[in-house]
């Protein structure tokens, strides 16, 4: 800790006659004291003490121009003062204050006033290098500032090459690209202020390597950033089929942090980067090598496409990785990688001395060879270059907690507001906005594009910015002293960067919400921190990301006790409560939904009591939420919650049984958001339940395509699925099992699991109706647990004409009653192959769900196929009469097949007519036939359908058609 000891004669005099000039000299004083961390204490009546916190025995040259500054101050009011004098002292820390000013009052109690400024004996030693003086007893008397002379100084990237540094990292990587070493990773390591890239750089340009495709992790993203040489030139060496996929995968490199899945999709789309990569170098007849830089701070995941990649390319000289990194290791996905690793050394005195010599030509001073200030890395040493020979006046430091950052600090110090300004809302916004984007911004700041330009390319000359088109920062780290930098603007630029992340975040111009949220958070934007988690966490759950969803819900925010927050995070917790069937969560999260009219999220409230009501079967309920959500959101300008209303409206309609007219509200609701693909899917959901396939098909596959373009891959799933169950009812067994073979392959890819049983059982279905029964059964047994598993297994027994064990496999699903579920309309679940579609209409609206209804009339059947078939008929019989299934249940006119197979072949008076009940049968089948608008569909229903062909042919021999 330095002090500033200030003695002034005839002070009380001076203060009681002088008042007002008292006062500006005092302010002066101050004014140049507090930029460098000085405040001031009065010890007596012409005492003082300014002790200056922040600076540490390195930073003498500051506290000597503080000095030299408040001794000239005085020294233009001799017409006042009668004399002063100041002396400078180093203390060590913990010393207490009052030790401290007894300590200088006997050091200056020897010494005359006589407008003079001494260093005390510490102070001395630190201060010498910077000024002229001789001795006076145990100080030293300063006669001058020591003006230092610009040294020759370069940009950071020149400044910091270490000649024999880069030259060993060349010879081992020469090794590699001659073929002298086995194929390996080559990992370069040190502290962050070694200058790793730089070294690198060097390395490779001595090599002749003009280019390398680069990986490095962005701060908003899961999946790291690639730069790739030549990145318009890859269609150029891509097959036809890899340039198709190329196509489809090419926006990842891209891509926004809203997205579904963009994490495991990567490994496709890296992989073939790289591969184009290498194919240009062999053009190019150079190596190929891709460095992964800052990769200690790669996620985890990251290793599980890099090290597959690696693994594959690394045979046959194909690639050289280089990894560079603050640690030594790169972790449990490379373990069985080949590891070079070598640590770049600690900037030494010696070095730190030579360096000096070359720039000035003169012995290096004290000041610049301490160990503190160098901290063993080379940028560390550059940045403390410049802070020495800045022209500028220096400027308060702010408080620094970790001292590898004080030479970054104390250069930025020594720079114009702009610069430091400019820096500041980089730092702020990175991983937030596009690049481009921020030039909108600095206008807003009253910079000219020019001086925005200079400024840019300064800061990526000096090494603080990756490059003046991704602006990323190098020391993401500096964030946190960069906002206790007084000398800013900071409280307008923060509450200006708020409202200007808001409005682009609602042109949906944004990298990632969940960054955004962290802004709001700490710079107190409450209102628009709530809607962003509002939108974002409905976002998660839109997709069915609900492990996501749930770490979200349980973060702490300073805005949680405000009511708009409160019933933002109760309908959140409801909807993920409902989705995870967790009913004592949902009893608490629709509790707190109850007096919130005044909100302004009361409308998004009525919205999940929709689903809650539906979850409950009480449609009545439900519909009255929905609608009263519409009338409230049709006057605001928020067209997304308006279609979700109508969203609401639509599945509360089609829970009633009412298809028809709930496709009119999700054609509203696509109107409405146009960025939402369930509207397709709904609608779609709506078609197939009627049974008008053509149009069902064309929704789905509009919905598989828009979630696969927003990279919403839950969705698009689903999309397929429905697809594939299109194609089942149409009888195309063969074209709907390469649907669901194709979906386990995009389930494999991004390691979805929830989906497996039910798409392999379905796939297992498709080849059991195409007579491959041993396959069919091969695949069902693994899925024992699965009801629908179970029953699709009693059809295969059935085709095997084992209808004794197929009514074995069934019994335990009738004595424990299956319930399944249906689906919420708001997120993906995979429960069975009916929850999409007919379960919401049939079970909610007062049935039982459809795979039950399937398991009983089959397991009935089967009995009327066997020796017991006057049991079979007469269970059939308490189905059809007693509990007479739902008019709106697709599969009602194979209920009544099954049961004409089974009635006995004379007329029973306990049973219905057997013609009757085909004609029933037979009069549904042409209903929904007609539904369809392709005649080839219609020919698919009714000519390629197992169970509908078999009909017709028995309405035909029995002259029904």
């Amino acid at each position: 800790m330095f002090c500033l000891a200030l003695e002034i004669n005839g002070c009380k005099q001076l203060e009681k006659t002088e008042t007002v000039f008292f006062d500006k000299l005092l302010k002066a004083i101050d004014a140049r004291a507090q930029p460098s961390g000085g405040s001031r204490t009065r010890v007596d009546d012409d005492y003082f003490v300014i002790f200056f916190e922040t600076p540490d025995a390195a930073d003498a040259p500051l506290i000597m121009d503080a000095a030299c500054d408040v001794e000239d101050i005085l020294g233009k009011a001799q017409d006042y003062i009668a004399g002063f004098l100041l002396l400078i002292e180093f203390f060590p820390d913990g010393i207490q204050r009052d030790a401290v000013c007894r300590e200088l009052r006997g050091l200056t109690s020897v010494h005359e006033i006589d407008d003079s400024l001494l260093a005390g004996p510490r102070g001395a030693d630190l201060v010498r290098p910077y000024c002229t003086g001789e001795n006076s007893g145990a100080c030293l008397r300063v006669k001058e500032r020591i003006q230092e002379s610009g040294l020759n100084l370069e940009t950071a990237a020149g400044f910091c090459v270490r000649p024999p540094v880069a030259g060993e990292i060349q010879e081992k990587l020469a090794a590699y690209i001659d073929c002298e070493k086995a194929p390996g990773i080559f990992l370069v390591y040190g502290n962050m202020f070694s200058g790793i890239r730089y070294q690198l750089d060097r390395a490779l340009e001595a090599l002749g390597i003009p280019f390398a495709c680069r990986i490095f992790p962005a701060p908003s993203r899961t999946l790291p950033v690639m730069e790739i040489p030549g990145f318009e030139d890859i269609p150029q060496v891509l097959q036809l089929a890899e340039r198709k996929l190329w196509q489809e995968k090419k926006m990842i490199f891209s891509h926004r942090g809203k997205m579904d899945f963009p994490f495991e999709e990567a490994f496709s789309a890296f992989s073939l980067a790289i591969t184009a990569y290498i194919r240009l170098c062999e053009r190019k007849l150079i190596p190929a090598v891709l460095v992964c830089e800052e990769f200690q701070d790669m996620p985890e995941a990251s290793g599980k496409f890099l090290s597959p990649i690696l693994r594959r390319n690394l045979p046959g000289w194909k690639l050289l990785p280089v990894c560079l990194s603050r640690k030594a290791g790169l972790g449990e996905a490379f373990k069985k990688l080949p590891v070079e690793t070598y640590q770049i050394p600690a900037v030494t005195t010696d070095e730190i001395r030579s360096r000096v010599r070359a720039l000035t030509g003169e012995k290096a001073t004290a000041g610049l060879v301490s160990s503190r200030n160098a901290q063993g890395g080379i940028v560390s040493l550059y940045f403390g270059f410049l802070a020495r020979n800045a022209d500028q006046q220096k400027v308060k430091e702010g408080q620094e907690s970790a001292r590898d950052f004080q030479p970054l600090m104390r250069f930025l110090h020594t720079q114009e507001r702009p610069l430091r300004e400019i820096l500041y809302v980089i730092q702020e916004a990175s991983g937030l906005i596009p690049p481009h984007r921020l030039g909108d911004f600095f206008s807003k700041l009253d910079f000219t594009p020019a001086q925005c330009t200079d400024i840019i390319n300064r800061l990526a000359q000096r090494g603080f910015i990756r490059d003046t088109k991704s602006l990323l920062p190098v020391f993401p780290e500096l964030r946190r002293f960069l906002r206790k930098d007084s000398g800013m603007r900071k409280t307008k630029i923060s509450g200006m960067l708020a409202d200007f992340f808001y409005a682009l975040w609602k042109e949906k111009d944004f990298e990632a919400d969940y960054l955004l949220l962290d802004f709001f958070a700490e710079n107190g934007c409450g209102p628009y921190l709530v809607e962003v988690f509002h939108s974002y966490v409905n976002f998660l759950l839109d997709t069915g990301n609900t492990a996501e969803a749930r770490k979200l819900l349980e973060m702490k925010f300073p805005v949680l006790l405000s009511a708009d927050m409160k019933l933002v995070l109760s309908c959140a917790r409801l909807r993920l409560a409902l989705a995870m069937e967790d009913e004592k969560a949902v009893a608490e999260a629709f509790l707190r939904l109850d007096s919130t009219q005044d909100s302004l999220y009361y409308g998004a409230s009525l919205i999940q009591k929709t689903f809650y009501w539906l979850k409950r079967g009480d449609r009545k309920e439900a519909l009255n939420c929905a609608k009263n959500a519409v009338i409230l959101f049709q006057g605001k300008p928020d067209s997304d919650e308006l279609g979700e209303a109508y969203n609401a409206v639509g599945l509360a309609m089609l829970a009633a049984g009412n298809p028809e007219h709930a496709i009119d509200y999700f054609l509203m609701s696509r109107e409405q958001q146009t960025s939402n693909s369930r509207s397709h899917f709904l609608e779609g959901i709506c078609r197939f339940v009627i049974g008008n396939y053509t149009r069902a098909q064309g929704s789905f596959a509009q919905a598989a395509a828009f979630s696969d373009k927003n990279y919403a891959r839950r969705w698009a799933m689903s999309a397929r699925f429905m697809e594939g169950r299109i194609l089942f009812e149409l009888g195309e067994y063969e074209q709907a099992g390469t649907v669901f073979q194709l979906l386990l392959s995009d389930i494999a890819n991004f390691q979805y699991h929830a989906p497996v049983p039910v798409v392999y059982a379905w796939l297992a279905r498709t080849l059991a109706y195409q007579g491959d029964t041993r396959m069919a059964a091969c695949i069902l047994d693994k899925f024992k647990a699965c009801p629908e598993a179970v029953f699709f297994r009693a059809e295969t027994d059935y085709f095997q004409q084992e209808y004794r064990k197929a009514r074995d496999r069934l019994q335990p699903f009738l004595d424990f009653p299956y319930t399944g579920d249906f689906f919420p309309g708001n997120t993906p679940a995979w429960k069975d192959g009916f929850y999409f579609a007919e379960n919401i209409c049939v079970g909610n609206s007062g049935g039982t769900f459809l795979l039950r209804n399937l398991i009983r009339f089959f397991h009935a059947y089967l009995y009327g196929l066997g020796s017991e078939s006057s049991q079979g008929a007469q269970m059939m019989s308490h189905l059809i009469r007693d509990e007479k299934p739902l008019h709106n249940d697709p599969f009602i006119g194979l209920y009544y097949y099954w049961y004409f197979k089974v009635l006995p072949g004379k007329q029973n008076p306990a049973f219905e007519d057997r013609l009757t009940v085909l004609g029933r049968a037979t009069q549904n089948l042409q209903s929904r036939m007609s539904r369809m608008d392709s005649s080839v569909h219609k020919r698919s229903f009714t000519g390629k359908n197992y169970w509908n062909r078999q009909l017709l042919a028995d309405a035909r021999q029995n002259n029904l058609m």
